[in-house]
């Protein structure tokens, strides 16, 4: 599937998204993509700045190598999906959104760094029950 293809399908009304590959080179920049689901989905180097994933869930994905910066994340969940490589800088997201994923690496700027583990440490959002 191709970047133009999910961005079609998203404007036709599809919110289910499964068994796919967005490969290295493809912009989803500035979409908005909100309630969307991405199941089983391998998306590595993708361009996602800007873009706005509220209340997106990405369930059993492989998440690589791809820029976030300045994404609205409120409300998404990487539940079963492994992350690595992201940059979040500017991004809004709290730590709930990655309960349950297999997290490698992932890029914030200094302040955003400190909140993060601030919010963390706190356990807000964090359910261990």
């Amino acid at each position: 599937m191709t970047a133009k293809q999910l961005l079609a399908q998203y404007a036709e009304g599809e919110r289910e998204f499964a068994n796919f590959e967005l490969l290295e080179g493809e912009s989803l920049r500035g979409a908005d993509l909100d309630g969307a689901t991405f199941r089983n989905a391998f998306v590595t180097g993708i361009d996602f700045r800007g873009a706005s994933l509220q209340k997106a869930n990405f369930l059993g994905c492989n998440l690589k190598s791809s820029d976030m910066s300045m994404t609205n994340l409120t409300g998404a969940t990487f539940q079963g999906s492994h992350v690595d490589g992201l940059i979040l800088c500017g991004a809004i997201i709290r730590p709930e959104s990655l309960v349950g994923s297999i997290i490698g690496s992932f890029v914030l700027t200094e302040a955003e760094s400190v909140e993060f583990v601030q919010i963390y440490a706190q356990g807000e959002g964090v359910n261990d029950s």
